[in-house]
């Protein structure tokens, strides 16, 4: 039974490998899109180029190890997706291209989050804001960046090398390299320490707030 449940799982991971080589040998014919050595991405991803049936198709491309999870959706909108190596995407978050996502090498982005490059416009109050058009200046985040789960990044922030955005912040302007940032909207509340300043783990730990909680009760980090 044991041999049987190990080829079981073999063939179950060859057939995943193989569903996911032709959608994305489909959307390549498609769409633009280049994707180089892919770690790994879920049958219920999603890339997007219909963007809810606008037809604002856009691009994207991403480097090696890419992992998108349950549920994620990359939808340029008319925009470009850049992302770089070993980038991670949780479950359920959505990542939009309108006016250009940059993602740097080896970030994190837990689930539920969502990087909004763009913003409607509102300024006349005798025209549908529907109507008004839309601001779509981009997002860019650097190099070894942790977003926690829930996180909103809206249109105009760059997020520097390092930094880690708290569980639920709504981040709306730029954050520092090595910040840590929380709430709403993210302000910085410490700034990360070189592992060579701290004596353990746990220190390490403490130091990006895994193990602290701010002054209003609630945990820093997370996702």
């Amino acid at each position: 039974m044991k041999n049987i449940g190990q080829l079981a799982r073999f063939a179950c991971g060859i057939s995943h490998r193989m569903s996911t080589a032709l959608r994305l040998a489909w959307l390549r014919s498609c769409h633009d899109l280049q994707l180089v050595d892919v770690g790994h991405i879920a049958s219920t991803a999603q890339l997007d180029f219909v963007s809810d049936g606008f037809g604002r198709r856009g691009s994207i491309s991403a480097g090696r190890g890419l992992r998108l999870s349950h549920g994620a959706i990359l939808s340029p909108y008319g925009g470009r997706i850049v992302v770089g190596d070993n980038v991670y995407v949780g479950p359920y978050s959505v990542l939009y291209g309108h006016g250009g996502l940059t993602i740097g090498n080896n970030v994190l982005i837990a689930g539920q989050c969502m990087l909004i490059p763009a913003n409607h416009r509102f300024d006349a109050v005798d025209v549908l804001i529907s109507s008004q058009g839309m601001s779509a200046l981009g997002i860019v985040i650097a190099d070894d960046v942790w977003i926690g789960s829930g996180v909103r990044v809206l249109d105009g922030v760059t997020i520097g090398a390092g930094a880690v955005v708290a569980a639920g912040a709504v981040v709306t302007a730029s954050v520092p390299s090595l910040a840590v940032v929380a709430g709403v909207p993210a302000r910085v509340v410490r700034y990360r320490k070189a592992a060579t300043e701290a004596t353990d783990s746990s220190a390490i730990r403490s130091t990006i707030g895994l193990n602290e909680e701010t002054r209003d009760g609630h945990r820093c980090v997370g996702g």
